[in-house]
């Protein structure tokens, strides 16, 4: 079976739960994963047939709902950094981030995605750094600068997760980390055994991305296979979807992608979300999910 993100359809901005719920049916998936752009009120609207059972909320990621604070143009997954050497920033995270922890209690679903935040004082803009290849400056300079970094970021991430696995246990929900675009995000490969094992016991798993494993193979900061072979057995999902070059969210077989060569490194049971964004229209999420049947991932 496989889920789809919310996010193909909230992205277009200003929809109705049915309009979600018919564009679903249409193409014959009843799993979702809640993304950030739902708001409170459009969650209201959709809760009778997540609650009927005509469609499942498998997974939500937070912060969802839409915290009350944050329009809907800025909705991000990254609002509030988890790792932030700001208490006050770190509060909000996690304040938001256990609700989104309830409400998928409310919801019976199986896991929360969390993002778990970046080194703050990074001083560039991300997407322009990616693009232009470290600046010039070789590969090793950067991870000696992050290397440096990232501990005292680490530190204030596990007080954070310890408030919120402390909350997912009791209402019984998993959390997924998930892995990262940017190469000044946590977590960067070790990273990602690091905080599972300071969680040992915790309900906290891997949640594998695999456009963003993609998007840091080509940068050559991580590998793709290796973060599947190494935390597979740690891994409760992952996010399906293909990568361009640095542009990721396409739809299975619009990209670069070889997904035949993953379906052998991924747990039977993980859990699958197709997390693409538009422009993908019907057909060309019909056509993805064929290309995933046919290579045996869903």
């Amino acid at each position: 079976m496989v889920g789809i993100s919310t996010a193909l359809i909230t992205k277009r901005g200003n929809v109705k739960a049915e309009e979600i719920f018919e564009f679903c049916e249409r193409c014959g998936i009843r799993q979702l994963e809640l993304d950030v752009r739902v708001s409170r009120d459009l969650l209201r609207e959709m809760i009778p047939k997540l609650k009927k059972g005509e469609f499942k909320a498998v997974s939500l990621h937070n912060f969802c709902p839409l915290p009350d604070n944050i329009p809907p143009h800025k909705a991000s997954a990254d609002a509030f950094n988890l790792a932030s050497l700001d208490l006050e920033e770190r509060r909000e995270g996690v304040k938001w981030s256990l609700k989104t922890i309830e409400t998928a209690c409310e919801l019976e679903a199986q896991v929360v995605i969390l993002h778990l935040g970046f080194i703050s004082d990074f001083g560039e803009d991300p997407r322009r750094f990616l693009e232009d290849n470290f600046k010039g400056k070789p590969l090793s300079e950067f991870l000696k600068w992050r290397e440096e970094k990232v501990k005292k970021h680490l530190d204030a991430l596990f007080r954070a997760l310890e408030v919120l696995l402390k909350r997912a246990e009791i209402l019984g929900i998993n959390i997924g980390m998930e892995n990262r675009y940017y190469p000044h995000e946590i977590p960067l490969n070790e990273e990602i055994g690091l905080i599972l094992e300071e969680f040992e016991g915790a309900p906290l798993f891997y949640w594998h991305d695999t456009g963003h494993a993609h998007v840091l193979e080509k940068l050559g900061v991580s590998d793709q296979k290796k973060l599947l072979r190494i935390y597979g057995s740690k891994m409760l999902g992952l996010h399906l979807h293909d990568a361009d070059g640095f542009k990721d969210h396409l739809a299975p077989g619009k990209g670069e992608i070889n997904f035949e060569e993953l379906k052998e490194l991924l747990p039977q049971n993980a859990i699958r979300i197709l997390e693409i964004h538009p422009p993908c229209e019907e057909d060309e999420l019909k056509e993805a999910i064929n290309l995933l049947r046919r290579n045996g991932l869903v």
